[in-house]
């Protein structure tokens, strides 16, 4: 089993309330699959690089959006991204929200 943390930027035109309304969709959708296991939304709210964090956090966020997605493997991520029954929503995903210059896909395993 493995996690996926799917990291990017809104773009430029959408803003993060819009984002809010499409999102409950998009999370049913996913979690509705059956090569997944577990999908999560998070709007990223702050950033603070020091090991003992300040408060407030830091503004200047790389990332807008942080998704988990939980598969069995990464090959079954890749084909959970061409999967024709996410067709629909991915496009509104990718036309819509998706800075594609920022995404970011992590694989991460359980030690």
């Amino acid at each position: 089993m493995i996690k996926v943390f799917t990291m990017h930027k809104l773009k430029k035109v959408s803003t993060m309330e819009e984002y809010k309304k499409w999102s409950p969709e998009d999370q049913r959708v996913n979690k509705e699959h059956p090569l997944v296991k577990s999908f999560e939304v998070y709007e990223v709210i702050g950033v603070d690089k020091d090991p003992v964090p300040k408060v407030p956090l830091g503004k200047k966020v790389p990332f807008d959006v942080i998704e988990v997605t939980e598969v069995e493997s990464w090959e079954d991520f890749i084909k959970l991204c061409k999967d024709e029954k996410l067709k629909d929503i991915e496009k509104t995903w990718t036309e819509k929200f998706l800075d594609e210059d920022s995404l970011i896909a992590i694989a991460v395993k359980k030690i």
